[in-house]
This record gives structure tokens, sequence and C-alpha cells, in this order.
């Protein structure tokens, strides 16, 4: 059973304080009483009050003064107080006492209608008044329970972002290969489903930007697994082509796909080998393309436009390019996150056009300026948007 609500009487005549509280016995309410304002504001102290009826003229502190009082304190002042005085309403004596604070009066003699009528008001606010204090506290309560389960997960994601790190090559072999290079990767959560990849192996170095399906966790985890399985291919074969036919097989049965399936699970990159005595790259991709910067004219190389984890019959969908370099030479990779990405004045996405013109103007600087510039331009095309996509661009300087 619930406990009784509680409204206080603060008179200093006994019989008004047995008189009120006869008839509000008709409420089921506990009533208490003082019979001065030091009392009173006792009494409201210790107790959850639903109501107060404050008389006026009481010994050393009148009603309007502990009126006074009980609103400066912050634990009473939502109290609602109800005055009691044998005065008209158009007295001056009124206007003081709603200066002071109180929420309504009611004038001698009581009619016990009026005063029935005007506490059920009350006690109803009082009553929603908790309700909504109660929701406001569940509110709080899960708002805690949701910041401490965001923070858990964002702290796994952090640990989850330092082991794709420790798993991401080490780019110092690039600089025996190439005379300047850069790499821009822009996550679009802590962590990213786009990945660069880079090994060595007989002469040659092999070198990926890809892009996995989606981003954040699902991205990361299957950008994990491509790396993996790169790894065992460029242990069995030498050319990309057949490098990215064996990926697309395996990436598919790890995926468990079925030849109808309509999921979209896998992968867009491209594969680049570069052969520095040969002076010579051979590239292939998966829906991605590479850009060759010769003689300050940029070429488009495309690749197959089958993603890596598609059901193939045909186990060679995959072919190469092969293309010669010349000192100065810049062979740029990239996943298709920075030309996708949505801003200007008409919130459209830079596209591939505009892409290649940014490329083709800041070719002739140093590769460590050219990538300051693309996130210089990227940031100010995205302007107050939201990133929409994993960014990777690879520049690589023969």
């Amino acid at each position: 059973m619930g406990c009784k609500e509680k409204i206080l009487i603060v008179d200093d005549h006994s019989l008004n304080i047995e008189y009120l509280s006869e008839i509000l016995s008709e409420l089921k309410v506990q009533t208490l009483y003082a019979m001065n304002g030091a009392e009173a504001l006792k009494i409201a102290e210790e107790n959850e009050l639903a109501l107060i009826y404050m008389d006026v003229q009481m010994p050393k502190i009148n009603g309007f003064e502990v009126t006074r009082l009980l609103k400066s304190n912050p634990k009473t002042k939502d109290i609602p107080i109800i005055i009691l005085t044998a005065v008209y309403t158009d007295d001056p004596k009124i206007k003081e006492g709603y200066e002071a604070g109180a929420a309504d009066f009611i004038v001698k003699p009581f009619n016990p209608f009026i005063i029935l009528s005007k506490t059920k008001v009350f006690l109803n606010i009082h009553k929603q008044n908790n309700i909504l204090e109660n929701q406001k506290s569940e509110i709080l309560r899960q708002k805690k329970i949701i910041t401490e389960k965001n923070q858990d997960w964002e702290d796994s994601l952090r640990y989850a972002k330092r082991i794709q790190h420790a798993l991401t090559p080490p780019t110092r072999t690039l600089s025996t290969y190439f005379d300047d290079y850069f790499i821009l990767l822009l996550p679009k959560d802590i962590v990213s489903g786009d990945f660069y990849w880079i090994k060595e192996r007989m002469g040659q170095i092999y070198i990926v930007a890809a892009d996995c399906t989606g981003h954040g966790v699902p991205g990361a985890l299957l950008s994990i697994l491509g790396q993996g399985e790169l790894e065992k291919a460029t242990e069995v074969f030498i050319h990309p082509y057949d490098i990215l036919n064996h990926l697309n097989d395996e990436i598919h049965k790890l995926l468990n796909k079925k030849i109808k399936s309509s999921m979209s699970d896998g992968m867009d990159l491209s594969l680049c080998c570069f052969d520095k005595d040969e002076m010579s790259v051979e590239f292939s991709g998966a829906c991605n393309s590479i850009y060759h910067v010769h003689n300050s004219i940029l070429t488009e190389y495309k690749g197959t436009r089958i993603p890596i984890g598609t059901p193939c019959e045909d186990k060679n969908v995959y072919s190469s390019n092969f293309i010669d370099l010349q000192k100065g030479d810049i062979i740029y990779m990239f996943t298709d996150g920075y030309a996708d990405q949505f801003g200007g004045s008409d919130n459209k996405k830079l596209n591939k056009t505009n892409f290649k013109n940014i490329l083709t103007n800041i070719h002739g600087y140093k590769m460590d300026y050219q990538k300051f510039i693309l996130e210089k331009k990227h940031n100010e095309w995205k302007g107050q948007l939201e990133q929409i996509d994993d960014i990777l661009v690879i520049g690589l300087k023969v």
C-alpha cells in the first residue's frame, strides 16, 4: 500500500487546525500541523509535502515571511502554499502573499467544498509532478547506462584500431622503390574498412588500395580477412591478375556466398606490382582504377567491374595492365570515398572528374604537400556535412 500524501497546516489556533483536518480527512491524506513559523520550517525540511495551508496572522513570524523563507530554500521551494486569510481578494495583503510565493488564497470562514476542490487540484499536480520526476529519474538512469555502454563500445573500437594499426604493413619499404610518396587514410569511424597493404617479394613490391563493404567494425573485420588472404596469395602467385582471381575465390568461400546471393559482402581494390629495375608496373583492379601521371598528363587505367568475393564460374575474370614508367611519373591509387563525398554549395558528390582535376593540378608538388592539399580540399568540400565513407588515397612518385 502506498504512503499517504502529506499536507501541512500552519495556524496558531488549534480549532482552525482541527476544522481543516476534519475536512481533509475525506481525502485520505496525512495531516501534519505547526502552530508557528519555526515549527513549519522544520516540518517542511523533514517531510515530503504535497501542500501547505498557511495562516497569515501568527506570532513572531507571520505567514508571508514563512512563505518567503520556504520559497528561498531549494528543498522546500516547490511546495505549493495556500494562504488562509480573513481579508477579501482586493486587499493589498493578497498582492503581498502572491509576491511572497503563495499559489492560492482561501478566505475565512472556510467553505469545505472550496477547501476540498482546491486541495484535490494541488494533490493531482503533486501526483503528476511525482510521475514526471520518476520518469526523469528513469531517463537519467537509462542515459547513464547508455553512456557507459557507449564508452565501453568506444574503448573496444579504440582497441580494435590499435590491432588494425599493428596489422598494417610498415611503409618504410616504399622509400626503397619510390623517390617520394604519401598515404592519406581518413576513416569514417574509429576503425576503417579501407586499407592499404604492402609486400616486397623477389625484387618487386606489391601495393594494394582496398575498400571493404561498409565501414567501421564490419569493414575493419573484412579488411583483416583480406590482408591475410593477400599474404597467402602472394606466396603462390606473381601476377596481380592471378592474385585477384585467387583472392576472389577464397573470399567468396570464406563468406559462404551462394551463386544467386543478393548480398554484396566483399571488397573493391587495386593491386600494383612495381618492378624498379624494369621501370614498370603491372596493375589489376576489382572495381577500382589507378591514375598514371606522365608529362603532366593523367591517364586512367580501369579494373574489372567485378568486386572481390563475387561468385564466378569463370575462375579467370581479372586481367592486368602493364605500364612503362619514367623518372618523375606518379601512380595514384585510391578508393571511392574521396570522390563520393557530398558537399559544396549544391550538396553534391565531388565526383571522379573533379578528383582527377585536383590531382592534375597538384601533381607537381612534393608528396607530403599533396597530401596536405587533398585533406584540406576534402574538409573544405565537406564543410559541416558528415563524412560518408572511409577515404584512402596513395601517391607514388617514381
